[in-house]
């Protein structure tokens, strides 16, 4: 269901300064939602059918509109993803409210995602993320394949703060919905799209719909994309920041009365390429770094030399990220005379290898590798119905969740001083049980008292294996000095557990304008440290602890030619979990991942989509965020001066839409620009050290803005559809990822893609 039955042109619900004058720093979103309002304001009774359409959410497990749902929802239909031209999940976190979204560093085949000012930026198998994604109902534990090309996608939705009392996982963050087509029945139907664009960009789509006879449908899907470097190594001809991936997925119906459906599903998602270039930005006076490189000086020439080329670089190491997830997916589902009843099982598996050159140097400074195999099986049960006439709406549910595998790095530094390999290894098996409800009672028509629970207990087992491999004898040492060599083995298992909340009122002020208030509570489940290099360091993390309060409004103005949502949050976070490079030897560091104390988050959310006039659609968003820590403190000393990794305090959008129709053709246009405050890409800051003022500036994404457009027009009823779109159109290729390695001790970078573009031609048959 979802928003599968959504036409909505610009779903974006706009957001923010959208309070005319809302602030300073934002205050020309101010101007265009107050422009567009007035225009609004001047339509005619004669063009009142041309409102705004429904959106349709399934936040709360049951089909609703989305300006009824009280909780803070972004949401976008399969069609609206096609208008923006957004291809993966980062492309919609430009014009979402709070989130930001991007590759990782240390595994660029994976997705980091920050919601309200929560992320976790490891993609260690023994972490959990603070925003759960869910695909088709099923939870996935593991970041990879998240950013894979999205595929035949019916809705998206986005939900802010602490989730729990609805769903499989518990997240302080929030969640991502992402729903893709389901099998049509007696319908014979499908899609063959192709793509060409800039750098030998080549796309493919294939859908297929077919009926097998009454009861029965089978619906397959394929996409593949392709694309030539656009980076090149000056040093050895070798290209980089290539595209090599396909995903295939088909699935199939059972409906064998109007009460019951099975649904069995099978993914398979492949990525190989030569990915991604980073380049030195800064080597500290006297460091190992400096002395590798041949001293300070050739150090400085070769950044100098490269600094006004974005697309060269010079690596001494080939970067390689291979991935390969397979997700087996079961959905069964009962209409009952309360409601319905809903089992959804799967089972993935992850394979993936990273090779790294993190220093992006033609010296041997730092290259890694990393591997992991894992799979993870879970069943959950969801009921949902009505109770007392209609007036109490109820939501339960119980998961068991578990997981297995391995995931193993190998680091080496400074190979002309460090003759030594460092290698971690982590054996994880980790089990979950979780039972919640939630119930909505209807005090009077108008008002309503909304409630939910939940507990959580995981039980998360890890053995770890942590050697140094002296690299001339082949010699084996543990990196914890109290073990034995050459296994170096050490294990434990550790239970968390916790119960979630959330508490609230709605009002409906009047049939179009509802305003709520909610308290809840997130947990985050605690866990050990893969990369202990002592023991000391593998003795487990606490769970992280969110208490949110939220207030919001939604409404509707002008016969739904207006729709206005604006929230505002205030988040605690207690024993809120941070990651931290350390030096655990002379020469050797580690990710380490430990409770930082306590956070506060608040902020303000707006989304504002103005039907102007027939056909034509504008829509703003924006977002301030405040963060601020406020205890941290570790064996270095008070650390609340630190920054917050991957979160902007402040970002807007601007979109348009304009569509047309012809006697024989149908004329759509769509444009978007989104800007995003300057943003740490790395936490570190320490005013006593006197490189902080470079390591700062070479690990911030500075304030900038994206530019993209697409203008399609589609014939006989849609069967025909020619498009052309452009990306980043200004050709912004400011820093979006950096890393700063202590001891060793340098700063590279990454940077944004160039501007692409290219012509999409797409044909349909059947209904």
């Amino acid at each position: 269901m979802s928003i599968m039955t959504m036409k909505s042109i610009s779903i974006r619900e706009t957001s923010l300064g959208l309070r005319c004058g809302m602030l300073a720093t934002v205050a020309i979103i101010g101007l265009i939602p107050c422009a567009a309002y007035a225009q609004a304001a001047e339509i005619t009774a004669e063009d009142s059918n041309q409102g705004l359409d429904d959106i349709i959410v399934t936040a709360r497990k049951t089909a609703e509109n989305q300006q009824n749902v009280p909780i803070a929802i972004t949401a976008f239909s399969g069609q609206t993803l096609v208008n923006q031209n957004a291809t993966r999940i980062s492309d919609i976190a430009r014009v979402t409210p709070s989130l930001t979204a991007h590759e990782s560093a240390s595994s660029p085949g994976s997705l980091v995602m920050t919601l309200r000012g929560q992320v976790q930026t490891d993609i260690l198998a023994t972490l959990d993320p603070s925003v759960g994604t869910y695909v088709d109902g099923l939870y996935w534990a593991r970041a990879y394949g998240i950013n894979a090309d999205l595929l035949d996608v019916s809705s998206m939705q986005v939900l802010k703060g602490p989730q729990g009392t609805l769903f499989g996982r518990n997240t302080t963050g929030g969640a991502i919905l992402l729903e893709t087509n389901a099998p049509k029945l007696g319908q014979f139907s499908g899609m063959v799209q192709g793509t060409y664009g800039r750098f030998n960009e080549i796309d493919g789509t294939a859908i297929l719909n077919v009926p097998l006879g009454e009861k029965a449908a089978l619906r397959g899907a394929f996409v593949m994309n392709t694309r030539d470097p656009y980076t090149h190594d000056t040093a050895n001809n070798r290209g980089y920041d290539e595209k090599n991936s396909w995903t295939g997925r088909v699935k199939l119906l059972i409906a064998p009365n109007d009460s019951f459906t099975a649904l069995l599903s099978y993914e398979h998602y492949n990525l190989d390429v030569a990915n991604t270039s980073r380049r030195l930005f800064f080597v500290q006076p006297g460091s190992s770094a400096a002395i590798t490189a041949g001293g300070l000086p050739a150090a400085n020439a070769y950044i100098a030399t490269l600094a006004n080329d974005p697309n060269a670089v010079q690596m001494n190491v080939d970067p390689r990220v291979k991935n390969k997830t397979n997700t087996y997916l079961l959905t069964l589902a009962q209409d009952t005379n309360f409601g319905a009843v809903k089992l959804i099982s799967g089972y993935r598996t992850v394979d993936a290898l990273t090779r790294l050159d993190l220093d992006g140097s033609p010296i041997p400074i730092h290259t890694t590798t990393g591997s992991q195999n894992l799979h993870q099986f879970s069943s959950e049960l969801q009921v949902t119905g009505k109770m007392l006439d209609d007036t109490l709406d109820f939501a339960a549910g119980a998961l068991y969740f578990d997981e297995g595998g391995v995931d193993k790095s190998a680091s080496i530094t400074i190979p002309t001083l460090n003759p030594r390999t460092t290698l971690f290894r982590g054996d994880i098996k980790n089990h979950s049980l979780g039972a919640y409800t939630q119930a909505s009672y209807h005090i009077t028509k108008a008002l309503t008292f909304t409630g939910g629970v939940r507990y959580s207990r995981d039980v998360k087992g890890l053995t770890i294996n942590n050697t140094t491999l002296m690299r001339s004898t082949g010699v084996v040492g543990c990196q914890i000095l109290t073990l034995t060599a050459p296994n170096c083995e050490l294990s434990r298992s550790d239970a968390f557990s916790g119960w979630s909340y959330t508490a609230g009122l709605d009002y409906k002020i009047t049939p179009d304008i509802l305003a709520y208030a909610k308290t809840s509570k997130g947990f985050r489940s605690g866990g050990q440290n893969l990369r202990a290099s002592g023991t000391a360091a593998f003795i487990p993390f606490k769970p992280e602890i969110a208490y949110a309060q939220e207030a919001g409004i939604k409404s509707e103005f002008l016969q739904k030619r207006v729709r206005f949502n604006l929230s505002g949050y205030y988040t605690t976070v207690k024993d809120i979990q941070r990651t931290t490079l350390q030096n655990v030897a002379p020469g050797v560091t580690a990710s380490i991942l430990s409770n930082a104390g306590k956070a506060r988050f608040y902020g303000l959310e707006a989304e504002l989509t103005a039907r102007l006039f027939q056909g034509f659609t504008a829509g703003a968003t924006g977002t301030l965020t405040r963060p601020k820590y406020l205890q941290y403190s570790d064996l270095n000393g008070d650390r609340r001066q630190e920054r917050f990794d991957s979160v902007s305090r402040e970002q807007f959008s601007l979109s348009g839409d304009y569509e047309h129709q012809f006697d024989s053709a149908r004329l759509h246009l769509h444009t978007d620009y989104s800007w995003q405050g300057k943003q740490a890409v790395q936490p570190y800051n320490n005013p006593a050290d006197p490189n902080n003022a470079i390591i700062i500036a070479g690990t911030t994404a500075p304030a900038s803005g994206i530019l993209s457009a697409r203008a399609a027009v589609s014939f006989s009823d849609d069967a025909y559809e020619v498009a052309v779109f452009g990306r980043n159109i200004t050709n912004n290729r400011a820093v979006i990822a950096a890393l700063y390695v202590p001891g060793i001790t340098y700063v590279s970078t990454q940077i944004r893609e160039p501007v692409t573009y290219g012509i999409t031609l797409t044909a349909r048959f059947g209904k």
